[in-house]
């Protein structure tokens, strides 16, 4: 079964304690240690040089006498950003009793990409690209564009689910497209991929032509875009009308819920709403919450 759409996988042990003070008794701690260690062993000894621990009130005293305890166990350093050994406390999502600790079995998410030699700000997560692919209903016949492709993840991930007549990108930024030709290459698709430098509002394809339509639209939250992002965002709606065949999907993810709405009002006739639901994605300033908006071109 294919794992491309699994964020990460955890070991979880429950422990039986009323606070996370409580894992810093000897019995707790050396529980923790060899959940931790068997993770460690499970991949080559020079991997893991790093840890993390995410939990509500990861800055506390008590937290930091167990990154303390087990950066000197363990002989980890201890990192606020990424690192290879990741840990998690949180209540359990049930509503019992005690605590839970999660211990990534990987030293990277599986949403990290091999391919990706080439970073951009504001980047999709590989796994949520893969999903928005899916619901996109790709067939090998058809022609498949990614609006505002930046450094090309969704169009690496269609490419990996099945070839298509068609697989193209476009975008205003030059660096988003040496990005993603970079990345497409070192995925093995450069010569099944086109990526065009242009507005969305613009696309180069003729009336009825696509059938396949992703977008991650920009949220304005990199720079200060002041009315141009509302300009986008009609201008690629009225756009994707104009390109879209009888029946094709249109999948866009964005946080500008109202935003892309308020576009889509002004083309609503044109679409059949599939579905739409929210999904979680961490960035620099925390976790924020998209909605995926799943289209059928009527």
């Amino acid at each position: 079964m294919s794992q491309r759409s699994v964020v990460a996988v955890h070991l979880v042990h429950g422990f039986r304690v009323a606070r996370p003070k409580a894992l810093l008794g000897h019995e707790n701690f050396e529980y923790l240690l060899g959940a931790l260690r068997d993770v460690i062993s499970l991949n080559p000894s020079t991997v893991f040089k790093s840890f993390r621990i995410s939990a509500a009130g990861s800055d506390s005293t008590v937290f930091a006498r167990l990154k303390t305890g087990i950066a000197d166990a363990l002989a980890l350093d201890y990192s606020q950003g990424p690192a290879q050994l990741h840990v998690a406390v949180r209540r359990p999502p049930d509503g019992s009793d005690g605590w839970q600790v999660l211990v990534r079995l990987t030293p990277k998410p599986m949403a990290s990409r091999p391919w990706r030699v080439r970073d951009y700000p504001g980047a999709l997560n590989a796994t949520i690209a893969n999903v928005m692919v899916r619901l996109a209903r790709p067939s090998g016949g058809n022609n498949f564009l990614n609006l505002c492709c930046g450094s090309g993840t969704l169009l690496a991930e269609r490419l990996d689910y099945a070839p298509a007549a068609l697989a193209a990108g476009i975008d205003n930024s030059t660096h988003a497209i040496q990005c993603a030709n970079d990345n497409l290459l070192a995925a093995g698709y450069g010569n099944r991929s086109l990526l065009l430098r242009g507005d969305a509002g613009h696309a180069p394809f003729p009336r009825a032509s696509i059938h396949e339509i992703v977008a991650d639209l920009p949220y304005g939250m990199l720079v200060d875009t002041k009315g141009q992002i509302d300009h986008l965002y009609a201008a690629a709606l009225s756009e994707t009308s104009r390109i879209a065949a009888p029946g094709a999907s249109f999948i866009a993810i964005t946080v500008r819920k109202k935003l892309f709405e308020s576009a889509l009002g002004s083309v609503r006739e044109q679409w059949k709403s599939v579905r739409e639901f929210q999904v979680i994605v961490p960035s620099v300033a925390g976790d924020i919450s998209p909605t995926i908006y799943c289209l059928e071109r009527t």
